[in-house]
């Protein structure tokens, strides 16, 4: 028999793509599994759950309808656009950028109503457990936690996560590695602590990241190079702030894994958490698809040759990841942000911005050549397979 909390997570699943919806501004967006997730943590039974399914159903449907309202207003402004680009409309030059900037600001008016659904589905799913308050508590906070860091995951994050980043995460992972022999009650209290500072600035952190989205996309078009100086050295600030606040606890948690294990154990910690701050520097995508595609699908010589050689290009790249992630942050010191388009507004900038291009077009030719060398061991059958599981990620 399917179980009451699956057929709700089917009923949560089954509108629009919470990624859909992010991506065109409408956050925060609880997905299936952080919903999973917290149901489970509040050890909701299936009476219980019978009583939240209608909040849950109601709460998906108003996603969906107003992700639905979203695109119609923004498609209507985009047929007015592409008349006037067509020719079949004439528009002044200051009616195309009041079009473009509805497009850009239309999330904004829906912000209202998403957060108080947000909060009546945290709340409804929070008053039926039967738990201690300060268990109720405890899952409340690891929810809202996971919901607001995952909705600040974004093409810039996936380069640079410290906004988007639970060094908790990194912790559990390394319980069974590095961090195997460490003292667990006082991994928890560092934890625990770290998480009161995040839980704390989260709130704040998400909504002036959503709105400075907004603003600087409008500033870009209305071609106000000094709001979006403003913006980009605010989300600077923002970010050496956060990145100030993960390095305290990974160095605390260095320590306890110093004296467990040794500068080894330290070490691999240490470069777990710097990976995982500048995600987008040291892997590739695509290049960790094959891998795993070849380790699960391909021949015996494959499964050697395929990961030797993602191995090799992982240990090829640390030297300009690390080079790179301190470009960025001398650059976030200096209130810009390197890879963003207006950082060619702040002459200051110039010279860190050269170092950041060359060493960019640096690790992009070793990509390619390691690109190539492992593709080359493939059929193009696999090749083909492997394409289709890059473009459907539900494939892996």
């Amino acid at each position: 028999m399917i179980s009451t909390l699956a057929l709700i997570l089917t009923t949560v699943a089954s509108g629009a793509d919470p990624a859909t919806m992010t991506a065109d501004g409408l956050l925060p967006v609880a997905r299936p599994d952080h919903v999973r997730a917290f149901t489970q943590a509040l050890q909701l039974n299936r009476d219980q759950l019978d009583t939240v399914s209608l909040v849950i159903e109601d709460y998906q449907s108003s996603m969906r309808e107003a992700h639905e309202a979203l695109v119609a207003k923004a498609q209507a402004s985009r047929d007015k656009l592409d008349d006037a680009f067509s020719g079949r409309r004439r528009l002044s030059i200051d009616a195309i950028r009041t079009l473009r900037k509805d497009i850009e600001s239309a999330p904004r008016k829906m912000w209202p109503e998403l957060d108080d659904r947000f909060e009546e589905l945290h709340d409804t799913l929070a008053i039926v457990s039967a738990l201690p308050t300060s268990e109720v508590e405890a899952a409340s906070r690891t929810f809202r936690r996971q919901v607001l860091l995952d909705a600040m995951l974004d093409d810039q994050t996936v380069l640079y996560a410290t906004e988007s980043l639970d060094v908790a995460v990194l912790a559990q992972a390394a319980k069974e590695e590095e961090l195997a022999g460490v003292d667990p009650t006082a991994l928890t209290r560092l934890i625990e602590a770290y998480h009161q500072v995040l839980d704390s600035r989260l709130p704040a952190l998400f909504k002036a990241r959503r709105e400075a989205r907004v603003a600087d996309a409008i500033a870009a078009i209305t071609e106000d190079d000094a709001t979006r100086l403003l913006l980009m050295k605010a989300s600077a600030n923002r970010w050496l702030e956060q990145s100030a606040m993960h390095i305290q606890v990974v160095e605390a948690i260095a320590a306890l894994a110093n004296a467990a294990g040794g500068e080894g154990a330290r070490a691999a910690w240490l470069q777990r958490s710097q990976q995982a701050r500048f995600p987008g520097l040291y892997d590739d995508d695509r290049l960790q698809v094959i891998s795993e595609w070849v380790l699960a699908n391909g021949s015996s010589v494959q499964r050697e040759a395929v990961p030797a050689a993602y191995a090799a290009w992982l240990e090829s790249a640390r030297p300009i990841a690390m080079k790179m992630a301190e470009l960025l942050r001398q650059g976030f010191e200096q209130g810009v942000d390197l890879q963003h388009d207006a950082v060619s507004l702040n002459s200051k900038a110039i010279d860190l911005r050269r170092l950041w291009l060359q060493s960019s077009g640096d690790r992009q030719v070793r990509l390619e050549t390691a690109r190539a060398a492992i593709e080359r061991q493939l059929t193009d059958g696999q090749r083909a397979a492997i394409r289709r599981v890059i473009m459907d990620p539900r494939r892996r």
